[in-house]
């Protein structure tokens, strides 16, 4: 799979950049705000899908948390797979390539 440079997660289209400014040393980093995933550059390609994975589920977490005020608890992570399956569908990732 090809790092895309755009992904869908929940209501929001995120750009994804491929890049080694990243603040500390971070390997990535999501800015809601901006609408950007950023993802060190100097990472071999398993990480980096690895990373993207990481930046969408925790855009999923805070988009199922904000739509329901309250923290991530077990109580809502049934919601989180279902907007999970529904991201993952959606961009039609498969992270086995």
């Amino acid at each position: 799979m090809k790092i895309p440079n755009k992904v869908s997660v929940g209501p929001f289209t995120l750009k994804v950049k491929v890049t080694d400014d990243l603040p500390n040393e971070s390997w990535g980093n999501l800015v809601m705000e901006t609408g950007t995933i950023s993802i060190k550059k100097s990472l071999d390609h398993d990480q980096q899908k690895e990373i993207l994975l990481h930046e969408m589920c925790e855009g999923l977490v805070r988009y199922v948390c904000y739509m329901m005020d309250e923290k991530f608890t077990h109580k809502n992570f049934e919601r989180f797979n279902t907007a999970l399956y529904g991201m993952l569908k959606d961009n039609k990732l498969n992270f086995g390539e």
